[in-house]
């Protein structure tokens, strides 16, 4: 697939990976957990897709827990 570069005012939505909570089945809601092993992994695997197809976002609005940062 050729890459493709986003329309002004794209919007890109990204969820966190799983967090060590939601590994065990859990919800924690605001609770700041981290991300586990393979959320790790998750987030790695989204950061290759964004470059992979050449997405920089100009601004970023994330949640202030560690697994969204």
């Amino acid at each position: 697939m050729p890459d493709r570069h986003p329309a002004p005012g794209a919007l890109a939505l990204l969820r966190h990976g799983q967090s060590t909570t939601n590994a065990e089945g859990r919800f924690t809601g605001w609770t700041d957990v981290p991300l586990s092993a393979y959320g790790e992994r998750q987030a790695a695997e989204a950061g290759a897709l964004l470059a992979r197809h050449s997405l920089l976002p100009e601004v970023v609005h994330t949640s202030v827990t560690r697994l969204a940062r």
